[in-house]
């Protein structure tokens, strides 16, 4: 028979008989300080343990005095079931209502009600008490939890309860026993001779004697000399057990409750976190910019700010918030979370972890934005929003898993369809991959750059490449920019002018003078048939300065109206094409010296050899020592 591994947690008011109810079920005693002993009150956490049938439970007790509900929120983060104790001659009592309220937040869901001390009370106060607990059930998560009568006494409807327990412990949804270890600290104390050992509740994974963790928030190795649960030493436990870790090399480490373990590289300690809030309808105020509150998280407690752009979160409603730590704690998408008021103490909110390591990019007035697709409840659509938000993508699952839930066995296969689908594009020189989406974002920033560079410079409508990405390098890393280039390229919103490169869409506008230079130029140049004048020539017939003129030769080849050959001349492309036609006709009888195709132009040396040049360079011609012949073009 395999066993099934179950956290059972207490929940109750004061003096309900909750310890002595889980010493009826497991005969052991879990008030185990002195004065709790002399009270006849629960102040620390209590453990115990029993098994009913194939289920092993693992059974947390905690106070129910209001004063330490602190130990009550640390005992029942993590718990899969909820043993509601209510006491029979007493009914339901203010922390009944606010235990059940952190269970609710916890987002514990199943559950069964223990209607104790039923030998004090006759039959009729009995079912008195059990309409009581079934009025205050009514529309939450525990509504159908079976209500047990019991009496630790007389052991009567012990032997239901457990049934009833196990029955429930029957519907939960199997845990992973796989995935990445995790235990908040709830107990840390010395041995004699093995030196310091912390137990808690197993949240994921496993381990085994031997095996390196990491203390966090101190983000400290530490390694695991023995395992144990319940005294008896084990080479392995997991999720939803019990357990204590005998902590080899941390003699001088102050470990205290609050603290984790885990998988090394899984957590990262954090003092600003992106949570959806839900304010109990019983809550004396509203979650609200510049809140003060405490800060209940797993076995950790610590003081926060609630930084919010928007409207208070009211009572019985949710929303997102920015909490702002006092001081590092560490966890993980996903995680529940109970807030309470400093002065007077009482639960007001809980909710769920979104993002576990808010960064300083993240702006309040994007909480809404961001909250909904963190708040995703589909993997790949998280993954895939917060992976087009970087620049370069880790493709690392610790990190995936910690800040947006990803299960770690899944991430291969999530990384392979992302790959396949075109949503990961790599990035040149194996620098890494980037998201589509992030990718496009980028080109189209750069694009802005360019145009915003380029008008600048008008009337030219391009500009080397060199100046164009030089002016886009603080977007992002020079890998990042490389391929969002060539995405321009590719969706032909940057294309090539000549050497030169400019957006596709961008019309030059001409004063009145401009215009009227352009035509002079095109005229003059016309006008010399093959041979025009140079750009000094040009500058002086016009009585312009040369700035002016080359900005009014650069359009005129950006427009592909001249066609620059060096040494400062410019030709028509139809008159290139005649001197195209004279040179071929010309080597059709034979290869020819530069001295012999200028006079088929007609023209000096200083036109002939830029002529010549150019020719060769467009394969029109073949030099072979002082001669052309003709091409293959």
């Amino acid at each position: 028979m395999t066993l099934r591994h179950v956290l059972l947690g207490t929940a109750g008011h004061i003096d309900h008989g909750k310890t002595s109810l889980v010493h009826a079920l497991t005969g052991i005693q879990t008030d185990r300080l002195p004065e709790e002993q002399a009270r006849g009150i629960s102040i620390e956490l209590g453990f115990a343990h029993f098994r009913e049938g194939d289920v092993q439970f693992h059974v947390v007790d905690v106070p129910g005095h209001e004063r330490f509900i602190r130990q009550m929120t640390a005992g029942a983060a993590g718990i899969d079931l909820a043993l509601l104790v209510v006491a029979a001659d007493d009914g339901v009592m203010p922390q009944t209502r606010e235990h059940l309220d952190i269970l609710r937040l916890l987002g514990v869901s199943r559950g069964v009600v223990a209607l104790t001390k039923t030998d004090l009370v006759d039959r009729e106060l009995v079912e008195l008490a059990r309409e009581d607990v079934a009025r205050l059930l009514a529309d939450t998560p525990l509504d159908s939890a079976p209500i047990i009568p019991v009496s630790s006494k007389t052991g009567e409807g012990l032997a239901e309860l457990r049934r009833a327990l196990a029955m429930v412990a029957g519907t939960l949804p199997p845990r992973p026993t796989g995935g990445l270890f995790r235990m908040p600290i709830d107990r840390v104390f010395s041995v004699a001779g093995h030196g310091t050992v912390v137990t808690g509740s197993v949240l994921s994974g496993s381990v085994h004697p031997g095996e390196t963790l990491e203390w966090l928030p101190a983000q400290v190795p530490v390694r695991v000399r023995g395992v144990q649960e319940y005294g008896a030493a084990i080479e392995l436990s997991g999720v939803g057990r019990r357990c204590a870790i005998n902590l080899a090399g941390v003699r001088d480490l102050a470990i205290e409750r609050g603290d984790e373990v885990a998988t090394p590289g899984f957590l990262q300690p954090s003092i600003r976190m992106l949570v959806e809030v839900t304010t109990l309808e019983s809550a004396a105020e509203p979650v609200a910019d510049r809140l003060s509150a405490r800060l209940h998280l797993g076995t950790a407690e610590v003081p926060v700010r609630v930084a919010r752009r928007g409207p208070p979160i009211e009572p019985g409603t949710r929303g997102f918030v920015e909490l702002r730590l006092q001081h590092p704690v560490v966890a993980a998408w996903g995680q529940r979370f109970i807030l309470r008021r400093l002065s007077p103490a009482q639960t007001i909110a809980g909710g769920v972890i979104l993002d576990p390591g808010m960064g300083p990019q993240v702006r309040l007035a994007q909480l809404d934005d961001q909250g909904r697709w963190r708040n995703d409840p589909d993997p790949r659509v998280r993954l895939s929003h917060w992976w087009s938000r970087q620049d370069t993508i880790e493709l690392d699952p610790l990190v995936s898993a910690w800040n947006v839930g990803i299960d770690p066995q899944q991430f291969p296969q999530l990384v392979a369809d992302f790959k396949e689908s075109g949503e990961l594009r790599p990035l040149p020189g194996n620098a890494g991959w980037v998201h589509r989406e992030r990718l496009g974002a980028l080109a189209d920033q750069m694009l802005g750059r360019i145009r915003t560079t380029v008008v600048a410079r008008q009337p030219r409508r391009s500009l080397p490449r060199g100046v164009l990405l030089n002016a886009c390098q603080n977007l992002a890393a020079a890998p990042l920019l490389e391929l969002a280039w060539k995405e321009l390229l590719t969706r032909e919103q940057v294309v090539m002018v000549g050497s030169n490169f400019g957006p596709a869409d961008l019309q030059v506008e001409l004063s009145r003078v401009q215009r009227a230079l352009l035509r002079n130029v095109v005229q003059k140049i016309a006008d010399g048939g093959l041979a025009p004048p140079t750009e000094k020539e040009l500058a002086a017939a016009l009585e312009v300065l040369p700035g002016p003129l080359q900005a009014i030769l650069t359009v005129l080849v950006e427009d592909e109206r001249l066609v620059p050959l060096g040494n400062g001349f410019y030709y028509l492309p139809e008159t290139l094409e005649r001197a195209r036609e004279i040179c071929v006709a010309r080597l059709t009888q034979g290869p020819a010296t530069v001295s012999e195709l200028r006079e088929a132009w007609g023209v000096s040396r200083k036109h002939g050899i830029p002529l010549c040049e150019y020719f060769d360079a467009q394969g029109v011609t073949v030099r072979a020592g002082d001669l052309r012949k003709l091409g293959g073009h």
